[in-house]
């Protein structure tokens, strides 16, 4: 253990660069996912702890912003809190939109149109 690294008492202390151990953490969470089978329990379970992944990343980002990080560093951070952002549909989002929409213009029917869009 060196000098400068204490694991005992906070604040912790960790040599290198903390940014590249959030990578690397992420990277490794990224591939047990890959590791897994999506139709199994197993998956589900490793799934549940992205929010804590996503917790650190944002860490790490405000971190940064506090320590005046490079544009590079922010960067790095934004694109790995991306890589955890994803689509879910949800019906009653639909519904909502449409009963604002509804609210706020002229549609024939009363039924504005919902459009889908497939990403290939």
């Amino acid at each position: 253990m060196d000098d400068n690294e204490s694991f005992e008492e906070k604040p912790f202390r960790v040599r290198g660069c903390f940014l590249s151990a959030v990578e690397r953490m992420d990277e490794e969470f990224v591939k047990v996912l890959k590791g897994c089978d999506a139709h199994t329990h197993e998956y589900v379970e490793r799934l549940k702890d992205e929010p804590k992944v996503v917790a650190l990343l944002d860490s790490a980002r405000k971190l940064l912003e506090i320590q005046k990080g490079t544009a590079n560093e922010l960067c790095r951070i934004y694109l790995k809190k991306a890589e955890h952002v994803y689509f879910k549909f949800d019906i009653n989002v639909i519904r909502q939109k449409n009963v604002r929409e509804n609210k706020s213009c002229n549609c024939e029917g009363g039924k504005p149109f919902v459009g889908f869009f497939f990403f290939f």
